[in-house]
């Protein structure tokens, strides 16, 4: 029997794997509950709906589950394999501390996130398959795949205990063998449009669920999606709901004395970062097990965690004793980098590349003019003058242009246009050097033969 030809706004999602008895399903389930006689509300088709749902946030869709039946099988089935076909794994390999004994400074710069993407290629006709299944498998990102097999295969072939060696002791973190050393250790998390939150915290708990199962030599992530998308989903409109607490207009009662105690104070960090380090902290403070034999320290560590909205600190913590502090801090560091990393347009991103660039070339010609000019001044005087200087430490930023501050970016900016306009300046001046150093390996009467004009 011969497939109906549906509108192009529903052949969308038969593209993702449902036939049209799974859409007329559906159509069916969101008109049987739009009955005209018991609502005085406006009728609206079942494709306005499909329509209207697929381009809500993500931070708010779980509201709309509570609409009718209809709407809540729409987001539970085919909104959900949306999200998982746009969502993308990031693996940490953790701070510059803890990474640069056995990986290089332009190596962590590059490889410190391992990026996976949802792989259409393990799942049934049409590339994404019936929308019940539980698990999906990930794909880690080539270019990382290929630095981290020649890095593996390096230690391995130097290394005699292997087991042992830190890059072993990174492999198996990456991978949930072992418990992180810190409560609320940041290792993974989840990425689906401009959002970017923890995988799951503590991280330990995918592991001891078997949510997740990381195999780095072949590339594989299995992920068991529907809880932990739920989740995600979850925490989403948790920590909306909780950035818009001080700018709601029209507070609830129990609402209004929070909005007026945090108007009231200045944030600590600021809005936004002061907001996710409560909500992971809420998160933490929930997931910690009374049973276990760090109870206590954790519970106390988390206590003596810097204050938010404005609080006044009280005690200062020791470093040794302030783990639990440090981790919060990179982690949150992390999380805001792929956020903003994630909400730029592909215009900002190309531009920060070529500015990127562009300040990379900058660098060279710099070297360029160190070195010739102490070639120079040692063919002059016999001996070369001092001349350092270190181009990373005077532009003093990070390598990543997403991680540049508004007042960095304003300075790299200034400085490439700067050596733009003095580009051509620069080529004559070493030309003029070179130039100069070609002439005096001349001897003295190499010119003596030559007629006068």
């Amino acid at each position: 029997m011969a497939t109906p030809t549906l509108p192009r706004y529903l052949a969308r999602h038969v593209e993702l794997g449902f036939d049209s008895d799974d859409v007329d399903a559906f159509i069916d389930s969101i008109e049987a509950s739009q009955d005209p006689q018991s609502s005085t509300l406006p009728h609206l088709p079942a494709e306005i709906l499909f329509q209207i749902v697929s381009f809500l946030p993500l931070d708010s869709i779980l509201h709309w589950r509570l609409v009718c039946r209809g709407v809540r099988d729409y987001i539970d089935g085919p909104f959900m394999k949306t999200c998982l076909k746009k969502a993308e794994l990031i693996g940490y390999l953790g701070t510059d501390e803890e990474a640069l004994g056995y990986v290089g400074r332009v190596d962590y710069d590059e490889f410190r996130f391992l990026r996976a993407g949802f792989d259409v290629s393990t799942t049934g006709s049409g590339g994404i398959g019936k929308w019940n299944e539980v698990s999906a498998t990930f794909q880690i990102d080539t270019k990382w795949m290929r630095w981290f097999s020649s890095r593996d295969a390096e230690i391995i072939a130097t290394q005699t205990n292997y087991d042992i060696n830190p890059w072993r002791a990174l492999v198996r973190r990456l991978e949930l063998q072992v418990a992180e050393e810190c409560h609320g250790t940041l290792r993974w998390c989840l990425r689906i449009d401009n959002i970017v939150l923890d995988l799951e915290l503590p991280v330990e708990v995918l592991s001891s669920s078997n949510s997740m199962h990381v195999d780095l030599r072949s590339g594989k992530i299995v992920l068991q999606w529907r809880r932990l998308l739920f989740r995600f989903l979850k925490v989403a409109t948790m920590f909306r709901k909780l950035l818009d607490e001080v700018g709601s207009i029209e507070p609830s009662v129990h609402q209004a004395n929070i909005c007026l105690q945090k108007e009231a104070s200045a944030f600590t960090f600021g809005h936004f970062e002061d907001c996710l380090r409560s909500l992971r902290r809420q998160l933490l403070r929930s997931a910690v097990n009374i049973n276990h034999k760090d109870f206590g320290r954790v519970k106390w560590e988390m206590n003596l965690l810097c204050p938010l909205f404005g609080k006044r600190k009280s005690d200062t913590v020791a470093p040794s004793f302030n783990m639990i502090g440090n981790a919060e801090d990179d982690a949150v560091k992390v999380l805001t980098f792929i956020r903003k990393e994630a909400t730029m347009s592909k215009e900002e991103k190309a531009f920060l590349q070529e500015l990127n660039a562009d300040l990379k070339q900058m660098d060279l010609d710099l070297e360029d003019i160190q070195r010739t000019f102490l070639l120079w001044t040692s063919d002059i005087y016999g001996a070369s003058w001092p001349f350092n200087l270190d181009s990373t430490s005077l532009r003093g930023i990070a390598n990543s242009p997403a991680a540049w501050t508004d007042s960095q970016r304003a300075l790299v900016e200034t400085r490439v246009q700067k050596w733009r306009r003095q580009n051509k300046t620069i080529t004559q001046v070493l030309g003029l050097m070179e130039s100069s150093r070609e002439v005096m390996s001349l001897p003295e009467n190499a010119f003596d033969d030559v007629d006068d004009i």
